[in-house]
């Protein structure tokens, strides 16, 4: 057998050198400063496209009769108007849900973000099982910490009888009856 030990190969760790880490620093903000000019592209573009869109939307409604022209525009109106009445119904609805929640003992904030969460259709009933389970879990806990209480005695409480015992033991001793 041959107890030759193998001679142990040890890795090096290169660390950077601040010029090496200068380097990638100056890279890094070389490819940020393009990223930015890119987007500055980007919403120069998007721009140019909303000016040409707006411009031949007028266009066509130059070329558009009036009757039709009308009819578009009270198109856009409605559905404006529908937009705006289902933000309100949704409004009214988390408004609905946050003040059942309250009623049910939850803060401000929670109850908010829980009528936020709740979809449309969510009948008064409910709440009424909701709340009622709050009320059933509540009226639970204190049964259970009546019932967890330790019993009271009647009469003497221990501290005393055990001085009374040690009052008589040291009688005995001290006087020997």
């Amino acid at each position: 057998m041959n107890d030759e030990k193998k001679p142990e190969v040890k890795e090096e760790v290169k660390t950077p050198t601040v010029e090496d880490l200068q380097k990638q620093i100056e890279a890094l903000l070389a490819e940020n400063n393009s990223l930015k000019a890119d987007a500055e592209k980007v919403k120069k573009t998007i721009s140019n496209a909303n000016a040409d869109a707006a411009e031949w939307k007028t266009k066509y409604r130059a070329t558009l009769d009036e009757a039709k022209r009308k009819e578009e525009e009270r198109a856009e109106a409605d559905e404006a108007i529908r937009a705006e009445l289902n933000a309100l119904k949704t409004e009214k609805r988390i408004s609905v849900y946050t003040a059942k929640f309250l009623e049910c003992g939850y803060d401000a904030q929670t109850a908010s973000s829980m009528a936020m969460s709740l979809p449309e259709g969510i009948s008064d009933d409910f709440f009424e099982k909701h709340k009622s389970f709050i009320e059933s879990q509540k009226q639970l806990a204190k049964t259970n910490a009546i019932n967890n209480q330790s019993s009271m005695s009647v009469g003497e409480t221990p501290s005393v009888k055990k001085e009374d015992e040690m009052d008589a033991k040291i009688k005995k001793w001290f006087y020997g009856n």
